[in-house]
């Protein structure tokens, strides 16, 4: 797989045409979108076909912790065309398609002077199986919800 760091809302804006392109939805317009400026962005290419990308940014009140997003490409097109999250948990294949992006994002973050990624239970099966492959650590907030913890 090869690996891109993408550095601007064009490059950013490109990803979201690949993504929804031949989808029977527009893309959103995504200067009306309200997400955090990310920190960085990697995408994930095999040939010319996009197979996802990792996005991380700021933790809005977390000193030196950044939030790590993805999107795996397949997977969001058909969540995208049935209108709600697909059932099945991620697959083997799809967290180790995802596990070079988020390595990528955690060296990124960490010469960005992060010395924490975090994630979220989104999809069944992802983010349980990036804590157990990259050895990350498995907490719950003050409210009991389930997050992730990788150290930089």
């Amino acid at each position: 797989m090869q690996l891109e760091q993408v550095s601007d809302a064009a490059g950013e804006e490109h990803l979201y045409r690949q993504l929804y392109a031949g989808l029977p939805v527009p893309i959103p317009d995504l200067t009306k979108v309200s997400w955090p400026e990310p920190a960085g962005t990697i995408s994930g290419s095999e040939g010319d076909a996009l197979v996802g990308w990792v996005v991380f940014f700021a933790h809005p009140s977390e000193q030196g912790a950044a939030i790590l997003q993805w999107i795996m490409v397949e997977r969001e097109r058909e969540r995208i065309a049935k209108v709600h999250n697909t059932e099945p948990p991620g697959t083997r294949s799809e967290l180790e398609t995802l596990v070079p992006l988020v390595q990528e994002a955690a060296d990124q973050a960490r010469a960005a002077g992060y010395s924490r990624l975090e994630w979220f239970p989104a999809e069944p099966g992802f983010a349980e199986g990036l804590c157990t492959l990259l050895e990350a650590e498995a907490l719950d907030d003050e409210e009991g919800d389930r997050f992730y913890r990788l150290s930089l």
